[in-house]
């Protein structure tokens, strides 16, 4: 996965054996790249407990001080080297991480400290899996230049109890040193998968997922998938707030819970078909990153104008029938007028 902001340009992956996290960085808008950076390796903890068996969950850059942020999910150290490491994916991924590391310097070398943002095992009898694809990040904007924003973890995970899968939300506020304690995001009752985020000014994220009333999703079960969108304007309050609305239906769709193909149908049903305002002023439609469909993302909804809330809080739709693109308003902000994009 790419970031791109102001000619910089960030990229983070993850090799299919030892399964380390690596960065590599441009200050030429891509033209060219510095050297890979191994980021586990510059933290030893963070290495011990990934070992052999990452899953890459996004990279994000802070629009005013340009530190670099990219995150990941894995076991730990027995589970991951006695169940086949990332061969296998069996493991139950309950550990959330997050590296930092300021800019990329002018050899494009980033520098790297690890911090766990979360542990979902510490403290319950049963195995929590953060592994309904994907975790996911973001980065608000203070609109101070050199005034670092708030990071936000968002992730799936069976915390209340084994087989009830939730969308789980925690924020930082000292380039993730530190981290809140997860709050639940949606309100429904089901198994929630595939979060994804985007973070607009001081406390606004807005999030998208499936859903299914289903807690065991299966062929069999012919389980109805749905996406949901919501947003918080409150995210750095100790106890914020969600709204959540669910996309509209003009078809109905049956879906395999492990169909990431059908997934996507979902989500460019609800996405690219009709045109969603979202307050905070970025975008869901990076929701769909895995799939390569949506080449540039702006978070300054160059593609989907914001979404208004009502001041009930409930969000509104404009049910118009046009495609992702078209007819889409710049939303200006102070930033010299260049855009921070996603691949």
């Amino acid at each position: 996965m790419f970031w791109f902001r102001r000619k910089r340009l960030s990229g983070s992956y993850h090799d299919f054996s030892a399964s380390q996290i690596n960065v590599t960085a441009s200050n030429d808008g891509g033209q060219t790249f510095g050297p890979s950076v191994d980021v586990l390796a510059q933290n030893g903890m963070a290495e011990t407990q990934s070992f052999c068996n990452t899953v890459p969950s996004g990279i994000e850059v802070d629009p005013e001080t340009g530190e670099v942020y990219v995150k990941w999910i894995t076991a730990d150290p027995v589970a991951n080297t006695t169940q086949g490491c990332n061969i296998t994916q069996i493991e139950s991924f309950h550990q959330v991480w997050i590296a930092h590391s300021p800019p990329a310097n002018a050899n494009t070398l980033t520098v790297w400290d690890a911090h766990l943002v979360f542990d979902g095992n510490i403290g319950r009898t049963w195995q929590t899996n953060t592994d309904r694809i994907f975790a996911t990040l973001a980065v608000d904007d203070s609109q101070l230049a050199g005034v670092p924003g708030n990071i936000y973890s968002v992730f799936t995970d069976n915390l209340v109890a084994p087989g009830v899968n939730d969308i789980w939300f925690t924020r930082s506020s000292d380039r993730g040193n530190s981290w809140a304690r997860p709050v639940k995001v949606n309100h429904d009752k089901g198994t929630h998968f595939f979060p994804w985020i985007a973070a607009g000014t001081t406390g606004r994220v807005d999030f998208i997922w499936l859903s299914t009333p289903d807690l065991s999703p299966s062929d069999a079960a012919l389980s109805p998938w749905t996406a949901i969108f919501g947003q918080t304007t409150n995210g750095t309050s100790g106890t914020p707030s969600f709204s959540q609305t669910r996309a509209p239906r003009t078809r109905s769709c049956t879906l395999a819970a492990s169909a990431p193909t059908a997934s996507f149908a979902v989500f460019q049903a609800a996405i690219a078909t009709w045109r969603i305002r979202f307050l905070s002023q970025s975008i869901v439609a990076a929701a769909l990153p895995w799939f390569g469909r949506i080449k540039a993302v702006s978070s300054m909804a160059r593609h989907i104008s914001p979404m208004d809330v009502s001041s009930q809080g409930n969000l509104l739709w404009r049910e118009r029938n046009v495609t992702l693109a078209a007819k889409a308003r710049p939303v200006l902000r102070p930033n010299n007028g260049e855009d921070q994009m996603r691949y």
